[in-house]
């Protein structure tokens, strides 16, 4: 993935991402407020080192998806 360094008053949002089957593999990244979703799931597939050639989606919900309020 392409690094860049934030603007001048860009807010810098950091998360903490872990793998769903074991909670123990994490990873912290650090994202530009204006990245796109499309940004965001390479960073993780990337910080995994895994290949970025699968579907991917973001739900409020990840139990229950088709339910989840908000999808992306």
């Amino acid at each position: 993935m392409k690094k860049r360094i934030a603007k001048p008053k860009e807010k810098v949002l950091t998360f903490k991402i872990s793998l769903l089957d074991n909670a123990a593999i994490t990873r912290e990244l650090a994202l530009a407020e204006g990245q796109t979703l499309y940004t965001f799931a390479e960073a993780i597939i990337d910080s995994f080192d895994f290949a970025l050639d699968h579907c991917f989606g973001f739900y409020s919900s990840f139990e229950k998806r088709c339910l989840s309020n908000e999808k992306y």
